[in-house]
């Protein structure tokens, strides 16, 4: 398994399982069928059946998502929980 971009913003065990809360609460908000899919949460693959202010929304709501990885990648926090990792 690499350690490339792929692995580190979707295949990476803990993250996964931050998409899958993030997914579910996205279905949750707007009521749509979504998959949890890099696809969907990446490159804003959407379903085309939802009103437009939908649409919107959700892409806020990814892109805040994708914003808290990187904001949060190298914090102790992180590295302690999700790397088994410290400073």
């Amino acid at each position: 398994m690499s350690a490339g971009h792929f692995h580190i913003f979707w295949e990476y065990p803990n993250i996964s399982t931050y998409w899958a809360d993030v997914v579910r609460e996205m279905r949750n908000i707007t009521s749509l069928e979504l998959d949890c899919d890099f696809r969907v949460t990446y490159l804003g693959n959407l379903p085309t059946r939802h009103k437009r202010g939908d649409t919107y929304l959700l892409q806020i709501l990814l892109s805040d998502s994708k914003k808290a990885i990187t904001r949060k990648w190298l914090s102790e926090e992180f590295l302690k929980t999700c790397v088994g990792l410290s400073r």
